[in-house]
């Protein structure tokens, strides 16, 4: 009995320090990816992540805290750490460790011709010399140069520029080529003829070829290689011609031809119509709606159309293509009268009068035409209707029409007539006018005299029973009226200035 008991004791004991192993065991962590990476600067980084195992927790991924510094606009080590904990307490760390460094070359540019010419015994300079670093600003004071140049002895030599940046990195070396040599200067090669020359389809190309000479004027035209070819029958295309010439020291100059084969072209002049009408006193654009559909040529016009005067005109279209072909259009333009005349009121909608007074309606209103003048329309003038009593107090209205001489005719007009007992008791018009009457009182002559820059154009006087006893109409800034025939009394006089009336009263002694 005391044997088992003992035995169970053991037992319990190993079992307790396995427990207590087991929970005392800390978290895993496993980077995804490599533990040292190593990055261009500029360039961005995606961390891979890790994951985190417990024994007793499980997985633990989604409770890892990271803790991450790092700038891949600037070169250094860098570290990222990852953190976590199971709930017993224990801590894990893993480390993954980020290197930015530069790993691009610089890139050099020569300036100058891959090749060139020294004079013999002539210093030689070289062309300057750029180079760009995607991190080293400096990259400029790095660049290295040799040579094997010796110009007190005729022939090709080699020139050579290279750059190592601070991280390092070497660019490829540039190689240009120098030439030593008595004679630098090519010759002088031209074109005969135009650089660019366009021919039509099918015709024989002939070519007009180049000229060439040295430095010293020898003639190395005989001398021109022609490269290249033009065949005219492939219309739309353009050819080369690659014309080159070498001096006795090999100084080489080149120059090109272009040729450019095109189809004939017939032209087409498209009108919008054979007649066409346009409206009097408008701009005319002869050139509306005229198109070459065919090739698009430059048209040219010429007419005898005048837009201010009705009536019928020609107008003749040509055209000529590249190609030579012409075409022609002739149109006939009629110059209409297409708007309505227009009738209004020279004194507003209401024309007052005294009652037993000589009245004629037509003498108040206005007849106007975008051509015809106003003593063309009055003959086509037309009272429809016509009430007025000028023996009776009272409104009554007149109905006019007119017709200009092109057969165009205006709205219906009614002008509105009030017969009053005395017209001194009509109200003024219009007394914005500046007028002046002087002397008044007067006894031989008084004098009417505009202040404004419009013109008096007619004078009527009435008495003070109505009755008109004097009207005469005029053109003048300044107007004298002798009172010989004129009564002594109290008047009132209407002074019509552009269309607009005006009352003032006069004294004659």
């Amino acid at each position: 009995m005391i044997m088992k008991n003992s035995l169970h004791a053991v037992v319990a004991f190993f079992v307790l320090l396995s427990f207590n192993n087991a929970t005392a065991k800390e978290p895993v962590i496993t980077l995804n990816g490599n533990s040292d990476t190593t990055i261009n600067v500029y360039h961005g980084y995606q961390d891979e992540g890790v994951t985190a195992f417990d024994v007793e927790d499980g997985d633990l991924t989604s409770s890892v805290v990271v803790n991450t510094y790092l700038d891949t606009s600037f070169i250094g080590d860098y570290y990222i750490k990852y953190y976590v904990t199971d709930t017993d307490g224990n801590q894990t760390v893993v480390t993954r460790s980020v290197k930015v460094r530069d790993l691009e070359k610089p890139k050099i540019t020569y300036l100058g011709e891959d090749s060139s010419c020294v004079g013999l015994n002539i210093p030689h300079k070289s062309s300057d010399v750029t180079a760009k670093d995607n991190y080293d600003t400096r990259i400029g004071s790095a660049i290295r140069y040799s040579t094997n140049i010796d110009v007190t002895k005729m022939g090709t030599y080699w020139e050579k520029f290279w750059a190592t940046d601070f991280s390092g990195n070497t660019s490829d070396t540039l190689y240009t080529t120098v030439i030593v040599s008595a004679d630098c200067t090519p010759p002088a090669l031209t074109l005969i003829g135009a650089a660019d020359t366009t021919i039509l389809q099918y015709s024989i190309w002939s070519d007009p070829g180049a000229v060439a000479f040295d430095m010293n004027g020898n003639d190395l035209s005989s001398k021109i290689t022609v490269t290249g070819y033009v065949d005219t029958r492939k219309a739309r295309d353009q050819f080369k011609l690659q014309y080159s010439v070498s001096d006795t020291h090999g100084n080489t100059s080149m120059i090109e031809r272009r040729v450019t084969i095109l189809a004939p072209c017939y032209p087409i002049i498209r009108v919008q119509s054979d007649t066409i009408q346009i409206d009097v006193n408008y701009p005319y654009n002869a050139y509306s709606g005229v198109y070459d559909i065919s090739c698009n040529s430059e048209i040219h016009v010429t007419n005898n159309v005048n837009p201010f005067r009705l009536g019928s005109y020609n107008a003749t279209y040509t055209t000529t293509s590249y190609s030579g072909h012409s075409d022609t259009a002739d149109i006939v333009v009629q110059v209409v009268d297409l708007e309505s005349p227009t009738i209004r009121s020279k004194s507003g909608p209401i024309v007052k009068i005294a009652k037993n007074d000589v009245y004629d309606p037509r003498d108040h209103i206005i007849l106007s035409d975008n051509y015809d003048a106003p003593f063309d329309l009055i003959k086509n003038l037309v009272v429809s209707y016509n009430d007025v009593d000028v023996n009776t107090e009272g409104v009554y209205s007149t109905v006019f029409r007119v017709t200009d001489l092109s057969g165009n005719m205006s709205k219906k007009f009614t002008l509105f007539t009030s017969v009053e007992a005395s017209i001194l008791s009509l109200q003024t018009i219009n007394d914005k006018q500046s007028v002046k009457i002087y002397p008044n009182p007067s006894s031989e002559s008084f004098t009417v005299e505009s202040e404004t820059d419009k013109q008096i154009s007619g004078i009527r006087m009435y008495s003070c029973l109505g009755q008109l006893v004097y009207a005469e109409n005029f053109s003048n800034y300044k107007v004298t009226i002798k009172q010989d025939s004129i009564p002594k009394g109290l008047y009132t006089l209407e002074i019509l200035m552009n269309e607009e009336s005006s009352f003032r009263k006069l004294i004659i002694e």
